[in-house]
């Protein structure tokens, strides 16, 4: 008996499938840290990767601290700092930053790219201190020009200084906006004086011109006490929210909290809270809803707290800190960094002198604006290596709020389903804007939209396809991703399965094959 069968389009998965590639959203995915340690944000969970081998490491008791990275928008690496040494995409040394710079500062370095460039960027980098004084040498901005993704891919130009000494080892930079707080373009970039209450606050126009702009002074002193260590350091965090509207300051004991007028470069004080004893990592949530910190230096026993931010965004105040977890470092509590993820992820170390003999992990913050579920042990590292207490330091404006759109499967005359992940909190109520195209160009009308946040749409010719998607964020921001989507015909087969050849049917006219 002969009979006819339509074989299912799973067994044909080589033609039914299709590809996706991520437009931008990749400048912080590729992150090096301590001595050989990497992490790449382009998976979910982020991969371990190898790190740069021959970062100085001051002996071995260094804290390793000062790391920035910089990747183009498809996520591929351009270059990185490690303490005063600038690296290339092979992580091969090519040259350093000026005034002893070095592993001893948390906030030491920070990479921009200049306002209206696609290829060139400032490190912009604070100096140590003079030991047993209160001053130190002008911050400086180092000009950094990339051509390609591999080998000795920088050049590196003289570096120049900033106007005014004298400043912490904090660091911050801030899109500059508009009244509807959307960013210009424009940077603010900000330092805290030593030994007073002074913020230096410069701003970086579209041409890559630093100009001073003004001197605050508010809020609680850097003050002379720590002036007297051996490193010449004062030891002042500074982190921002997403929104761009608020910052923290930790200094000694207390966590203080500042408004910021990102179209005007004005800071206000509004409260501190405290003691949490020898705060050293801070970071927002995405959302700025609460504000966790690492503690630990020199005599305190290394603890996680998070705090809300109460109601927040501009006006709030800093609540009670809650303990939320010890640290797997045991010596020293470690910087934290928003990552892509929507994760926040902590340093630290347990040991001076034999750390090359100790297992150490990567601890993570889930759920930052939420419940924040702190894991002291979220990656284990391949190899006893030494981690330090420092995170690389990105801007805000690269990990909070991040939208992406999640790759799925289709073909030609199927649903394509489509979602997207936000690392922050949306407004209230939604608003969301699907845009489907025909063709890779997102100039020529959509012929489809939706406003749902898992939308379906079915294109009915193969191709090159582009979606868009965007989504207002907590901050009323707008935010964007686009994907391109390879639609391939799919193949139905008519296929005729003769059974007078038992035991080995005959499979016949299968289209395609």
């Amino acid at each position: 008996m002969t009979f006819k069968k339509i074989i299912s389009g799973s067994a044909f998965v080589l033609s039914s499938m299709f590809s996706i590639s991520l437009i931008g959203q990749g400048e912080a995915n590729i992150w090096y840290m301590g001595q050989e340690i990497g992490l790449d944000f382009s998976t979910d969970p982020p991969t371990l990767i190898d790190g740069l081998s021959s970062v100085g490491m001051d002996g071995k008791d260094a804290e390793l601290e000062s790391f920035s990275t910089i990747s183009n928008s498809n996520g591929e690496f351009l270059f990185g700092v490690a303490g005063k040494d600038i690296y290339s995409a092979d992580l091969v040394k090519r040259g350093v930053l000026p005034d002893g710079s070095n592993y001893h500062l948390a906030q030491g370095s920070q990479i921009i790219k200049i306002p209206g460039s696609t290829n060139e960027y400032y490190i912009i980098s604070v100096p140590m201190g003079n030991s047993g004084s209160c001053t130190s040498p002008a911050p400086s901005y180092t000009k950094v020009t990339v051509s390609g993704t591999s080998g000795n891919n920088i050049s590196i130009s003289p570096s120049q200084h900033f106007t005014h000494s004298n400043v912490s080892g904090g660091q911050m930079i801030l899109p500059v906006t508009d009244n509807n707080g959307n960013p210009t373009g424009e940077h603010w970039i900000i330092f805290h004086g030593v030994n007073n209450n002074e913020f230096h606050i410069y701003k970086m126009d579209f041409n890559g011109n630093i100009n001073f702009e003004k001197k605050i002074s508010d809020g609680p002193d850097a003050s002379v006490a720590n002036c007297g260590l051996s490193t010449g350091d004062v030891a002042v965090m500074l982190k921002s929210n997403g929104c761009y509207n608020q910052f923290v300051m930790n200094y000694g004991n207390n966590v203080s909290l500042f408004d910021f007028d990102a179209e005007n470069g004005d800071v206000l004080f509004k409260n501190s809270t405290g003691p949490i004893n020898e705060a050293y990592g801070v970071e927002f949530s995405p959302s700025g809803k609460n504000v966790y910190i690492s503690t630990g230096t020199f005599l305190a026993a290394t603890k996680i707290y998070k705090i809300p931010v109460t109601p927040g965004g501009t006006g709030s105040s800093l609540g009670s800190a809650t303990e939320i977890g010890t640290p797997w470092g045991t010596k020293r509590g470690g910087s934290m960094q928003l990552a892509p993820d929507g994760k926040i992820y902590v340093g630290g170390f347990s040991s001076w002198g034999d750390w090359y003999n100790t297992k150490a992990y990567i601890g993570t913050i889930s759920d930052p604006d939420g419940a924040g579920v702190f894991d002291p042990t979220a990656i284990e590292l391949d190899d006893p290596k030494h981690l330090g207490m420092g995170m690389p330091t990105f801007m805000t404006s690269l990990v909070s709020n991040v939208l992406k759109i999640a790759p799925t499967n289709a073909c030609v005359g199927e649903d394509a389903n489509f979602e997207y992940s936000l690392t922050g909190l949306e407004n209230t109520p939604p608003e969301r804007s699907w845009k489907f195209f025909d063709s890779p160009s997102t100039a020529v009308s959509p012929i489809g939209t939706s406003s749902d946040k898992d939308a379906v749409f079915n294109w009915s010719s193969s191709g090159t396809k582009a979606v868009t998607l965007e989504v207002k964020d907590a901050c009323g921001r707008s935010k964007h991703d686009t994907i391109y989507v390879e639609i391939e015909n799919f193949c139905v087969p008519n296929a005729t399965i003769d059974y007078s050849s038992c035991p080995n049917p005959l499979l016949t006219g299968v289209d395609g094959l």
